[in-house]
């Protein structure tokens, strides 16, 4: 009996302590899309997601430079239809994100959308990183394995941008006129000098 008792104590240590580390298996993937974007403008930067189990929770940072990016803001992407999301820029060129959702979050596409205004076009690409990034299943509430990825995002300057209306040339009805006007300027100029010397 006491031999029963305890490999039923031992059977339950095992599955408790297995446990999490079923849970540590899962593996989500987070990264950035990369894109351009034009100075003086704001852009909308996807977070990628992509993960085969249900995730519930989530939070993360993102790192950016803050001479070229200001941090506007984050949107519910298309596999967040109605979670919670929280997002501030705690210092200058890091934003923290966190998420809860009511419903499991899995397979792959656009997580979260951040919103940055460009600031400056000094350099040709600016690079927009994850850091410190947490997630938890939806069933178990245990974290599981991340993996991140940044991504590089291509500046356009206002200069390198055509606008407006090209340049067109003076219709040929306004030229004829300008033309007649500066031959009557001249007719008389001429009468003039000719007058005086007669005198």
């Amino acid at each position: 009996m006491l031999r029963v008792a305890v490999c039923a104590i031992i059977a339950v240590s095992l599955i408790a302590c297995t446990k999490p580390l079923m849970a540590q298996s899962a593996r989500m993937e987070l990264s950035i899309a990369v894109g351009s974007a034009e100075v003086s403008k704001n852009a909308k930067v996807p977070i990628l997601f992509n993960s085969p189990v249900g995730i519930g929770a989530s939070q993360f940072e993102l790192v950016y430079d803050p001479a070229v990016l200001r941090f506007v803001g984050v949107e519910n992407g298309p596999l967040l239809p109605s979670a919670v999301v929280e997002s501030n820029e705690g210092q200058a060129g890091r934003a923290r994100v966190a998420f809860v959702s009511n419903d499991e979050v899995k397979g792959s596409g656009e997580l979260l959308i951040a919103e940055f205004e460009v600031l400056k076009g000094l350099a040709a690409t600016t690079k927009i990183g994850l850091e410190s990034v947490r997630g938890w299943d939806q069933v178990n509430n245990l974290p599981v394995i991340i993996a991140a990825q940044s991504g590089d995002w291509k500046l356009t300057t206002i200069e390198n941008v055509p606008s407006g209306k090209p340049a067109q040339d003076p219709e040929p009805g306004n030229v004829g006129w300008i033309y007649g006007l500066g031959a009557a300027v001249v007719v008389v100029i001429v009468l003039s000098l000719f007058r005086r010397s007669k005198r």
